[in-house]
């Protein structure tokens, strides 16, 4: 979370996000996430990972470090929040 001063919080989540073009299927992430939300599929006689929900990682980062061709990135969320206090009212925008 950030704050710019004034009271308004801003989140920016950050997820892994996988390249398929660029993943070998070698499953090093798939072991190295603690959640397990992350899979195998074959597609085409290829064998890709797939991150099945995202919502739970940790953020832990260990499938990014564990990837030895850098197909795993991590990579800010299209959602951002802006959450203002005030004296008098509390306001959530979500953009």
């Amino acid at each position: 979370m950030e704050t710019d001063g004034t009271g308004t919080v801003k989140s920016v989540p950050v997820v892994p996000a996988i390249n398929p073009a660029s993943c070998s299927g070698c499953g090093r992430c798939v072991s190295a996430c603690p959640e397990k939300i992350i899979t195998l599929e074959t597609e085409k006689f290829h064998k890709n990972a797939v991150i099945l929900h995202p919502v739970r990682c940790n953020n832990c980062g260990r499938c990014v470090d564990a990837c030895p061709i850098a197909a795993v990135v991590r990579k800010t969320a299209g959602l951002r929040i802006n959450i203002v206090f005030s004296l008098d009212f509390a306001e959530i925008t979500v953009l």
